[in-house]
């Protein structure tokens, strides 16, 4: 039971770091998206609060509230019944607006059916000053009509709080800015931060729902086929013409570890192939750039190290510039106008046998009988030990079919 418990953390963790690895891979790939999701976002908030905003000017008067009796010798007690007049006065101004009465005076004095403002009362703490505030979109009104309320105010209020005074200490100013001055730039960021959060997540499910073979263990599991190796990225370390950049086991640049693991490869294939009384390998895989030459010819080459009489098949891509390795190839041998002495050309340094296709099966499907290809590869594979076939990706599946129906086993590369 621990055995297992520690496993299924082992899996865990491998599967948290593929996870990640897909994620960086999906935003190395989709980067543009997340892009594209940030300067979409900050656009729309910029835009929504532009369109949202409205500038709304403020003007503002303050005063000092008295009572009739705030001249009496007792100070101190006066200054706190005005204290709380003021107060008074801060809680019944609602009151006073809903009722109508102060509105009605304003309108009638300004000559307008509504006001173009919003009037508002407030008290400063632990003192008798009052406040009265306009907000509008119009400066020009907003100091008219709070000029309005001043015259009007005394009128209405004495039937509320008696017999009080306003001693004004601030009078009415014209705005000239917007008390509501907004950065839109801010809103503009916050989207950005949206769109970015929101590609981000979709990369996300994109590594989550990613459904691809990562490891060995998966190729048994999703294809049910044996993985025979697993072949290592090369890099070259330095980008120089001078330095010898062939992808090759006989290249030292390539490091110690590719060399072993395509020796190891050969070495698998040509024990199960010995089994199975097989010749004839295709190479081949899902799309091009997966490493599919490279494997075919170093196959090739490990097989030749095992003193095996290897022939190397290049069908390569057709509109894909080769050059010319011979006089004669695959094609002009199934048509009989070459002997395979003819069309096989001799790699002294690699120990193979290399035959140009690089026509295709296809074309020379088309231009031959049926089964011609088949036969030719079959009369030659019983002079040779082996017969490596570097076939098209399966994205050309007209092609790919067609080496397929020539050869013995297949070998497929998964990038």
């Amino acid at each position: 039971m621990e055995e297992k418990r520690k496993k299924g953390q082992e899996e865990d963790v491998i599967d948290i770091v593929l996870l990640l690895h897909d994620f960086f891979r999906g935003l190395k790939k989709f980067w543009w998206i997340v892009l594209a999701l940030i300067i979409a976002g900050a656009v729309a908030a910029y835009v929504r609060s532009v369109s949202n905003y409205y500038p709304m000017y403020q003007s503002k008067a303050s005063f000092t509230v008295t009572t009739s009796s705030s001249g009496d010798v007792n100070y101190g007690y006066w200054f706190y019944y005005d204290k709380a007049t003021a107060s008074q006065m801060v809680d019944t101004f609602p009151y006073i607006l809903e009722s109508e009465l102060l509105t009605d005076l304003v309108k009638q004095d300004l000559g307008v059916s509504v006001i173009n403002g919003s009037i508002s009362a407030s008290a400063v703490e632990s003192s008798n000053l009052f406040t009265l505030a306009v907000r509008s979109n119009n400066p020009e009104d907003a100091k008219t009509i709070l000029e309005s309320v001043i015259e009007n105010y005394p009128l209405v209020s004495q039937y509320v709080m008696g017999d009080t005074q306003l001693n004004m200490i601030e009078a009415p100013q014209l705005p000239t800015q917007p008390y509501n001055s907004k950065n839109h730039f801010r809103p503009a960021a916050k989207g950005a931060a949206l769109g970015a959060v929101l590609g981000l997540i979709l990369i996300g499910l994109y590594a989550l729902m990613r459904k691809t073979i990562r490891k060995e263990d998966e190729i048994k599991d999703i294809l049910n086929v044996s993985c025979i190796g697993v072949i290592p990225r090369v890099e070259f370390k330095r980008r120089s013409t001078k330095i010898n950049q062939e992808i090759s086991i006989h290249n030292e640049k390539t490091g110690e570890f590719f060399p072993e693991s395509i020796r190891s490869i050969a070495l698998r294939v040509s024990r199960q192939m010995q089994e199975s009384n097989e010749k004839i390998i295709m190479v081949t895989g899902t799309l091009p750039e997966e490493g599919i030459t490279s494997v075919a010819k170093n196959l090739a080459y490990a097989l030749s190290e095992m003193d095996k009489k290897v022939v190397y098949i290049d069908a390569g891509r057709k509109d894909k510039k080769k050059p010319e390795r011979g006089k004669h190839d695959f094609l002009q041998l199934i048509q009989g106008k070459c002997t395979p002495q003819e069309a096989l050309v001799w790699d002294n340094e690699n120990r193979i046998w290399h035959l140009d296709c690089s026509r295709g099966f296809r074309e020379a499907e088309r231009v031959t009988a049926a089964g011609t290809a088949r036969k030719v590869i079959h009369q030659l594979s019983g002079v040779v030990d082996y017969i490596v076939i570097d076939a098209q990706s399966c994205m050309y599946m007209s092609e790919a079919s067609l080496a397929a129906q020539c050869a013995d086993t297949i070998l497929y590369v998964i990038k």
